[in-house]
């Protein structure tokens, strides 16, 4: 969410810098050779510990892992991975190791088609994708037929980005993810629709219920990123995810004629991205809520996850015991006297990492 804020920050910038600046040439050099700076990330930002690995690098995963278990308040025991490794080993000696997960490595995308469960989510979630991008783009490029100036129209869709990240952020935790999509995407659909029945000559209230659709599709946008990682399972998480990316993609090839009906008529593309939103809204329905429940990892978790959920149901309250934090993981005994966490007792994120490094 914090990215999605200055990103929004980012387009309101834009817009004062196209305003003050006017000369295309000069806006590109502005706007490109000041980040040359991010190169620097390359010795700031740490390398991904799963990653690291699986590339058996395990004393730098150590030490990242020990510094995000720090800055979140967590506490790890001293070389944790090494002896989370050496359990590996033991198990994969005794032939137990990871029998389950191993098939599975192999998941294609026709996965995505052979399951019923999972094919009507990832039509749902393309679905979804298509309509979050084109409805957001439109309204983005639609701020030139608003019938106010330019760089003003732009700026204030920049700036209602900021508020609904910080919502969302908020409510998506509370209130689950499937109702905030479907309301967010329902709230920016009815208000550009609603434009519909506004007179030609009442340019702010276009422009303000224009902004009320901006602010509901970027939440949902927010959402929604959240929403399809959780949904698919690992084995196909990111396939799926690439697959609908280009769906959407190709959906996007066609809201510029969209936004160029406003020759004809100045709401038509605002009631058309409105309906689109709207439609999206009542599909993400029928997708299974995520918060607080155990999310499928293999494609039978995938297929199951979701397959006998209520329409209208509510998300669940979140357990004291489904908080990692409140949670004394148990050890066991070296004959050394000392003490290592027990591989059935580690938080389910670092059994994933130890699994993904073991034999390697």
């Amino acid at each position: 969410m914090v990215i999605c804020m200055f990103f929004a920050l980012g387009l309101s910038l834009l817009a004062l810098l196209g305003y003050l600046l006017r000369n295309w040439y000069t806006l590109s050099l502005a706007t490109s050779v000041p980040f040359v700076l991010l190169f620097s990330y390359y010795w700031i930002i740490p390398e991904s510990p799963r990653w690291l690995l699986s590339k058996n690098r395990i004393d730098e995963a150590e030490e990242i892992v020990q510094t995000m278990a720090r800055i979140n308040g967590k506490e790890l025991p001293k070389n944790f991975l090494r002896k989370m490794e050496l359990i590996n080993k033991q198990k994969l000696w005794n032939g137990d190791l990871c029998h389950q997960e191993a098939p599975n490595i192999s998941a294609t995308p026709m996965d995505l088609l052979r399951h019923p469960n999972i094919r009507k989510k990832f039509f749902i979630l393309a679905f979804d994708w298509v309509a979050n991008a084109v409805v957001y783009n439109g309204l983005s490029y639609n701020a030139t037929n608003l019938g106010v100036s330019d760089y003003l129209a732009f700026f204030i869709g920049g700036a209602v980005e900021i508020p609904s990240y910080i919502i969302t952020w908020y409510a998506m935790d509370r209130w689950g993810r499937r109702w905030i999509l479907c309301l967010t995407m329902l709230l920016g659909g009815m208000a550009c629709v609603s434009c519909m029945f506004v007179p030609e000559d009442a340019v702010w209230v276009t422009v303000i219920l224009a902004m009320i659709g901006k602010f509901g599709i970027a939440a949902s946008f927010a959402v929604f990123y959240v929403f399809v990682g959780e949904l698919l399972p690992t084995v196909l998480r990111s396939q799926a995810m690439g697959i609908a990316s280009f769906i959407a993609g190709i959906g996007l090839l066609g809201f510029p004629y969209v936004v160029y009906l406003a020759v004809y008529s100045r709401v038509l593309p605002l009631i058309i991205m409105g309906t689109l939103s709207v439609a999206g809204a009542l599909a993400s329905v029928f997708l299974p809520e995520t918060l607080n429940i155990h999310l499928p990892q293999t494609l039978e978790e995938g297929e199951a996850f979701g397959a006998n959920f209520k329409l209208f149901s509510c998300p669940r309250r979140k357990r004291p015991l489904d908080d990692e934090s409140n949670v004394k993981y148990p050890t066991k005994e070296l004959s050394n006297g000392n003490a290592e966490p027990t591989r059935d007792s580690v938080p389910e994120s670092l059994h994933i990492l130890t699994c993904n490094s073991g034999g390697r």
